[in-house]
């Protein structure tokens, strides 16, 4: 039995070595305790319960006496207290080993008892001299559960509501911006290319689709605790900041309005299954690989333990100091990519490409933010009554309004064909919407309702509901206004 989560330990009684004498006694033994050692653990109890607190190094070295004649020869009863009280400021406690470690307080000794039971079968006496024995103690005001050491003191906390707000917000700008580069690029080394035509069905988003959801499978779902565990904010900038701005829901929608829109309803909707299959098996296939990186992991540091080595240690938990260099870190890098952004888009007027990509930077920031707080409305249900808590709303709603706006401002640029516009309207399209609606987010969402077996529909019908409703509000956006004024012209 052990005193509640106490730590110092009490050697108990020697094997199960007791003989009989004759047939008479042949049960006893089996069980491992005679009547003369019952009653010899009662006295033990009786004596143990009149004992003083300064009387107890005499009563240990009494029950090594009777520990070594009556309950050794069974092996049961209450084992000998390794413990000691003293009055010296700073009590000690002697283990088994002979080493000795302080208590925190003089008021407040901590015990363990171990019940050595030999065979593994004890009598009624045993449990009751057990009993007896741990309700002296307490009536002795000893506190059986005091935990040997003080709890170790931690940094770990949080700043004050808003200051985390802030620094939340720094880390999910700082990503996303770097978001954006990375889905230009992707667009600009590979996307083009295989969007050679406005009526495929390979859309310039591809690629950073696949990027952006492998590695959510990393930071979102096998590595996300881990990566938690060292900063939580971290977690969220690298998941909803990064890889939700790598992707992109609003322009991948958009395109296959646009194909509908000059009448290939078929590649339309070839690219929307195509598009969601591949995001969705590089998720898959982000997970089976990071899963293979832990399990390596793991059997390095087995193999280290085995050997006697060290083991890689992972860092230490969250803490108050990496908060605050978190919060003044990104505060400072968000900051300045921010503002080198807008400085670039005022006097870098030689490129209109690099000034559409300098543009989406200073809007991403708000894209982001936006579906981070519509991210809240997940799992909060429809209604007073929270019908259809499953369904992501917060996600529904950020790609249904980010593809909404997406059609609108392609209709504007239709509309106005200006330069000035046509950038506007490009670095909207980019930065704002772009981090606005995700793909990632999605897929994963897709991926975990699926794991509820006997519910996968779930994960059907989501995305059923995302396809449609997203495609839905592209069309009256886009497609009414576009061939409502194409028959005025005509």
């Amino acid at each position: 039995m052990q005193g509640g989560s106490t730590s110092a330990a009490v050697g108990g009684g020697g094997g199960a070595t007791a003989a009989a004498a004759d047939d008479d006694d042949d049960t006893n033994n089996k069980q491992g305790i005679t009547l003369d050692e019952t009653s010899a653990s009662s006295r033990h109890d009786r004596a143990s319960r009149s004992l003083s607190l300064g009387e107890r190094r005499e009563s240990n070295r009494l029950g090594e006496r009777q520990g070594s004649s009556s309950l050794g020869a069974s092996g049961g009863g209450v084992g000998r207290l390794a413990s000691s009280l003293s009055s010296n400021p700073t009590p000690a406690v002697l283990v088994r080993d002979g080493s000795r470690r302080s208590l925190p307080s003089p008021a407040v000794v901590p015990f363990r008892f171990e019940i050595s039971t030999g065979s593994g079968s004890s009598s009624a006496s045993d449990h009751s001299g057990e009993e007896d024995f741990t309700r002296s103690l307490s009536q002795r005001g000893v506190p059986l559960s005091a935990p040997l050491a003080p709890p170790a003191e931690t940094t770990s906390g949080k700043l004050s509501i808003y200051l985390e707000y802030v620094s939340a917000l720094a880390h999910l700008a700082t990503f996303g911006i770097f978001g954006v580069f990375i889905r230009y690029g992707l667009e600009r080394l590979i996307g083009i290319h295989l969007a050679d035509s406005n009526n495929g069905p390979l859309f310039i988003d591809l690629p950073a689709n696949m990027v952006g959801s492998f590695f959510m499978g990393w930071v979102g779902v096998v590595f996300k605790k881990d990566i938690a565990t060292f900063s939580e904010l971290l977690a969220i900038g690298l998941s909803t900041g990064l890889m939700g701005s790598i992707t992109t829901y609003a322009g991948w929608s958009q395109q296959m309005v646009v194909i509908i829109t000059n009448g290939y309803w078929l590649r339309a909707l070839f690219g929307l299954l195509l598009g969601l299959e591949i995001a969705q098996m590089s998720l898959v296939l982000g997970i089976d690989s990071a899963k293979l990186l832990n399990w390596s992991i793991t059997r390095i540091q087995q193999g280290r333990a085995n050997r006697g080595l060290d083991t890689l240690q992972w860092a230490s938990p969250d803490n108050l100091w990496r908060r605050k260099f978190g919060l003044v870190f990104f505060l400072c890098v968000s900051s300045s990519l921010w503002v080198s952004a807008i400085v670039l888009t005022i006097i870098d007027t030689t490129s209109i490409v690099r000034r559409r990509l300098w543009l989406a930077c200073v809007v991403a920031p708000p894209g982001v933010w936006a579906r981070w707080l519509l991210a809240r409305l997940n799992g909060q249900g429809i209604g007073s009554k929270h019908y259809f808590k499953w369904i992501p709303l917060g996600t529904l709603l950020t790609n249904m309004i980010a593809c909404t706006l997406e059609a609108i401002l392609a209709v504007i640029q239709i509309a106005v064909q200006q330069t000035d516009a046509a950038l506007l309207v490009q670095g909207l399209q980019l930065g704002l919407l772009g981090c606005m609606s995700t793909v990632s987010t999605f897929v994963a969402e897709l991926y975990l309702l699926h794991l509820i077996a006997n519910k996968r529909w779930r994960a059907y019908a989501y995305a059923f509901i995302m396809l449609i409703c997203c495609f839905a509000v592209g069309v009256i956006a886009y497609t009414i206004p576009v061939l409502t004024r194409y028959s005025s012209q005509g």
